[in-house]
C-alpha cells in the first residue's frame, strides 16, 4: 500500500507503537506529521525518518490541550494542507491494580489522555476530512483493556 501525496498525522510519535507506525507510513511515502510532547525525542525521531529518505515535520503538542491540538492542525494545514490520515493514540498509565488506585482522580486523567485526547483530535481534523471529501482516522487503543491480562497491573489505562 502506498501513501505518495498524503499527509499522516501520528500522535505519540517519539516512541513505542507511534514510532514504528511513522517509519512504516514514511516508507510507504506518506509525509509524516510526527506529534509528541517530548521536544527532545520528537526531534530525534523527525531527523531518523528524514535520514531514512522520507519527509517529515515535527510538532510539539500535548494532546490531552484542546488548544494544542488545534494549534497543532494549523500548524500541518498551512505546511501541507490537512491531514487527511489521522492516527491518534497515547500513553497513560498509573501501575497497579483496582484496589491498589486510590486516587480516583487518576481514572479521570486517564479518560483525558485516552478518549478526550482523541476527541479533540477528530473534531480538528474532522473538517478537512470533509473538504477533501476522504480521510482516515485509526485509533490506537489497548488489546488488554478489551481482554485484561492478569500479570500486567494496568487497571487505570485499561478502563
Amino acid at each position: 500500500m502506498r501513501f505518495e501525496g498524503k499527509i499522516a498525522l501520528i500522535t505519540a510519535v517519539a516512541s513505542g507503537i507511534g514510532r514504528a507506525t511513522a517509519d512504516i507510513m514514511a516508507r510507504e511515502g506518506a509525509t509524516i506529521v510526527a506529534v509528541d510532547n517530548n521536544a527532545e525525542r520528537l526531534e530525534k525521531t523527525v531527523a531518523e525518518i528524514t535520514a531514512a529518505g522520507g519527509e517529515a515535520m515535527g510538532v510539539v503538542a500535548d494532546i490531552v490541550d484542546p488548544d494544542d491540538v488545534q494549534q497543532a492542525v494549523s500548524e500541518v494545514t498551512a505546511a501541507f494542507g490537512p491531514p487527511l490520515i489521522v492516527i491518534g493514540q497515547t500513553k497513560f498509565n498509573i501501575p497497579g491494580d483496582f484496589a491498589d488506585i486510590l486516587d480516583h482522580e487518576q481514572y479521570v486523567e486517564s479518560f483525558k489522555s485516552y478518549t478526550m485526547s482523541q476527541i479533540y483530535l477528530l473534531h480538528a481534523v474532522l473538517p478537512g476530512m470533509k473538504n477533501a471529501g476522504w480521510g482516515r482516522f485509526v485509533h490506537i487503543g489497548s488489546a488488554t483493556a478489551k481482554e485484561p491480562e492478569g500479570a500486567i497491573h494496568h487497571v487505570i489505562a485499561n478502563a
